[in-house]
């Protein structure tokens, strides 16, 4: 009796200890927090990154609502009250953080 017992607690303690191996929930939180830290560090501007040839990932993009969305169109600046020298470059990293709409702006 006190092998199947011992063989019965030793599997329990196996599939909790594996049950536990995995995603930590925390750390994804914080990667979370990051990324809305740097969305909302940029909501409501007209960013860029550095020019390196990535066809329209070099172009200009609006921040609303934690995503960048693409400005497919040079006079959608003008006829939504933005000027061109108000487009601030950002490190890749920062574009790179914030989600894209898929839904480019005309």
């Amino acid at each position: 009796m006190s092998f199947k017992f011992t063989k019965l607690a030793f599997t329990l303690a196996s599939i909790f200890v594996l049950s536990a191996c995995g995603e930590n929930t925390q750390d994804a939180a914080k990667t979370g927090a990051v990324i809305s830290a740097i969305a909302q560090k940029y909501e409501g501007k007209i960013v860029h990154q550095p020019a390196a040839n990535r066809g329209k990932d070099d172009g200009w993009y609006l921040v609303k609502n934690g995503k960048r969305s693409w400005i497919t169109d040079g006079s959608w600046l003008a006829k939504n009250g933005f000027q061109p020298d108000a487009v601030a470059e950002i490190s890749s990293a920062d574009f790179n953080a914030i989600p894209e709409d898929p839904q480019p702006l005309k």
